[in-house]
């Protein structure tokens, strides 16, 4: 009996113990590390690209950390403790599709555009309970290891209190908020209550309610500047527009996958409502803006190809365009042409080896113009022509002669003060040019602009893959007569095989008899603009300007995250 007894008070005082050897998945899962960045500022707050898809709650609190190219960077990527000591830290506010809302807490930082943001990194934490129920403390410090657990008595601040009680374990923030809420009942954490917590913090009712509910304010004081009834369903999830701003109003798009390449918009099925194009690395994906949501509703695989642009044409004059992707593949040209045929977006033309581009010409508006792959120490130095089509195969038509200076990818000729024809173009060192049609170079800037992450090696006539890189560059639009379109992307170019950019921003720029001069620009967006578009693409009858955004690169650590950035161009 002895010995019975001896057992029972063992495994008596064993069972908490051996309930707390291992915390529910749910918890480690909620104070996981989940890094992204903020996109820009919003009324008081930060948005950035993260939302549910990576289990992000309102309530979260996000350790701030430095831009993209900074070290910091390799550490996220490879999913390892960010290196350094936050400079601040942020709290969700809202969670939407595709993006969330965050304010910085504690501090008067102000974040950048480009900056990264870490749930749960480093944040300053302690724990609250009974003697006796020093063990589920030990348990959180041993599996929450990327919170920095502070000591009894310490000086510093907690930015999150765990307080057990008898039925729960509470989570609370700096204010003493709870943020998070899990049932506690013999000796062992089983699931986590109700959102309650969140919604009482951030929803409805109270000061702390009201900091959600003054973004939708935002939107609701945007109705009458952009002619919008209360009822537009383009106001709703998962884009919205933000806030006002000096030329546009702003409406993001839900997350995507992958490093985008280009962006087209047209009718490309023919049924009268405009469709979105963008181009991946290595795939084509389709979306339609349905009720507010731009939804993906085709998508055409490239497997084996490097897609490097996106163009649109209606070369057999049928009312439809069609899509012209220049590829690479073996170190040839291998572009495509896809056209929605039977129902289906299908590839009518491969292996062409031509590059695509469209140009605005200024007597007859967009031609589509191709290129040759030139000579290994000139690889883009062909004469550009016009793409006709028979049926099936695409035509070389007449020459498109350029600038020596400038590349088929980023060129647009405009009419200068003395009624003269001049070229705008970008450079592969990413200076803006204005040149004659001579050659003659009659302006360069001194800030960069343009700026590219989309390049391919070419190869000599063995078949060598050569060092340097072609670089494919940002197009120019023309807004008006008199005003035209350039993408500035700010980040490192120190590199000629490696560039990567963490902010962008749209210039309107305008010829002033010596030099462009930017008349306004967009918002600065955190992450890269890797292409730009003009078109109606919420059927409103009204022309806005597109961006896709990449926020973060696509690679073998981390799938890539970007959006369509959306701007309604005010008159």
């Amino acid at each position: 009996m002895n010995i019975v007894k001896t057992l029972l008070v063992f495994l008596a005082l064993s069972l908490p113990f051996q309930a707390l050897a291992e915390l529910p998945t749910q918890i480690v899962s909620d104070f996981s590390l989940t890094n992204g960045t903020i996109i820009m500022p919003v009324d008081d707050g930060y948005l950035l690209d993260l939302d549910d898809s990576v289990s992000l709650q309102e309530g979260d609190i996000l350790a701030l950390y430095g831009p993209a190219e900074s070290e910091t960077l390799t550490a996220l990527e490879s999913g390892a403790e960010p290196q350094g000591q936050p400079r601040g830290f942020l709290q969700v506010t809202s969670v939407k599709s595709g993006y969330s809302y965050a304010r910085m807490i504690g501090t008067s930082i102000e974040p950048l555009p480009g900056d990264r943001v870490v749930r749960y990194s480093k944040v300053p934490a302690v724990y609250q309970s009974a003697a006796t129920d020093a063990a589920l403390g030990k348990e959180l410090q041993a599996e929450l290891t990327t919170l920095h657990w502070l000591a009894p008595g310490s000086a510093q601040s907690a930015e999150l209190t765990f307080v057990l009680d008898e039925k729960k374990l509470l989570v609370r923030d700096s204010t003493g908020d709870v943020i998070k809420s899990y049932q506690y009942a013999n000796g062992r954490i089983s699931a986590p209550y109700s959102a309650a917590y969140q919604q009482e913090r951030f929803g409805q009712g109270g000061e702390k309610g009201q900091i959600r509910t003054a973004l939708n304010e935002t939107v609701n004081n945007l109705l009458g500047s952009v002619g919008l009834s209360d009822r537009d369903r383009r106001l709703e999830a998962p884009g919205i527009i933000l806030r006002r701003q000096q030329e546009s109003d702003i409406w993001i798009g839900p997350r995507m996958e992958g490093n985008p390449v280009g962006v087209a918009i047209g009718d490309f099925d023919k049924d009268g409502q405009q469709e979105t194009a963008v181009a991946m690395e290595d795939e084509l994906l389709v979306q339609r803006l349905v009720d507010g949501e731009l939804k993906t509703v085709a998508t055409v695989d490239f497997k084996g190809l490097q897609l490097l642009n996106l163009e649109t044409a209606d070369l057999d004059g049928n009312g439809s365009p069609e899509l012209y992707i220049s590829a690479y593949s073996a170190k040839d040209v291998r572009s495509v042409m896809v056209e929605f045929v039977d129902g289906a977006y299908q590839k009518i033309i491969s292996n062409n080896s031509w590059f695509f581009r469209t140009i605005d010409l200024l007597d007859e508006g967009k031609v589509l113009a191709g290129q040759i792959l030139g000579p290994i120490d000139a690889p883009m130095a062909a004469t550009s022509f016009r793409v006709g089509r028979s049926g099936d195969q695409l035509i070389r038509g007449e020459s498109l002669p350029l600038p020596g200076a400038a590349t088929l990818f980023s060129v647009l000729p405009f009419i200068g003060l003395n009624n003269d024809l001049l070229y705008a173009t970008i450079n592969f060192n990413d200076k803006l040019g204005v040149y004659s049609p001579g050659g003659n170079q009659l302006w360069q800037s001194v800030d960069f602009y343009g700026g590219s992450e989309v390049f391919f090696f070419p190869a000599d006539d063995t078949q060598r893959e050569l060092v340097k890189p072609v670089m494919v560059q940002q197009r120019i639009l023309r807004l008006s007569p008199d005003e035209m379109l350039v993408v500035k992307n700010k980040g490192l170019r120190a590199f000629e095989r490696y560039r990567s950019y963490n902010e962008g921003s749209v210039v309107a720029m305008e010829w002033d008899g010596f030099g462009l001069a930017e008349n306004w620009q967009t918002v600065p967006q955190g992450g890269y603009i890797a292409d730009i578009a003009l078109g109606d693409i919420d059927n409103d009858g009204e022309q806005e300007l597109i961006e896709v955004v990449m926020y973060s690169r696509d690679n073998f650590m981390q799938k890539g995250r970007s959006s369509i950035v959306i701007y309604e161009l005010l008159h």
